[in-house]
């Protein structure tokens, strides 16, 4: 079994693996391993154990010196927006609802048939909608999407799916 590193080694290995750019301004990209479109890297928590963090998480910790006890409960923003970067000044801590409302100020939240767990589509909401204005009930035009009668009805009164027009 290998040496354990210490806490200045880890720390060094992990900026090893991040290629500043070459003014303070620019975005510090991760070299090093990924899942999806974030940094990953195994990080060993204050009481051993080693768990898969985001990288842009630990460089901002590092970079302010804290040692939470429970790094996953962190939410680091980018504000650069840029998955990949570790610079501590384009990093900042916030809420889950903060990151989400970045991500929409930018364009970039999930919506529609681009969530993951969508049961519609763009062009079922059109049709549920066209065919609703021209009287078929919600509860026969759920049955044709396959999906709940709330579904079709929050849809077709736009509550949801807001952004089909």
């Amino acid at each position: 079994m290998g040496k354990r590193m210490s806490e200045p080694e880890r720390v060094s290995v992990f900026w090893s693996r991040v290629e500043r750019g070459a003014s303070r301004d620019d975005c510090w990209l991760w070299k090093g391993g990924r899942s999806g479109p974030y940094g990953i890297v195994q990080w060993r928590e204050h009481n051993g154990v080693t768990m898969p963090r985001h990288a842009h998480t630990i460089a901002f910790l590092l970079a302010r010196g804290w040692r939470p006890t429970r790094v996953s409960k962190l939410v680091v923003r980018h504000l650069c927006h840029q998955p990949l970067c570790c610079n501590p000044s384009h990093l900042r801590h916030g809420s889950q609802a903060d990151n989400a409302a970045d991500d929409q100020a930018v364009g970039r939240e999930a919506r529609g048939e681009t969530q993951a767990n969508a049961k519609l589509d763009d062009d079922m909401v059109r049709f549920m909608r066209w065919e609703a204005a021209r009287g078929t009930t919600h509860r026969e035009l759920a049955a044709i999407a396959g999906v709940a009668r709330q579904t079709a009805s929050k849809a077709i009164a736009k509550k949801t799916w807001t952004h089909i027009r």
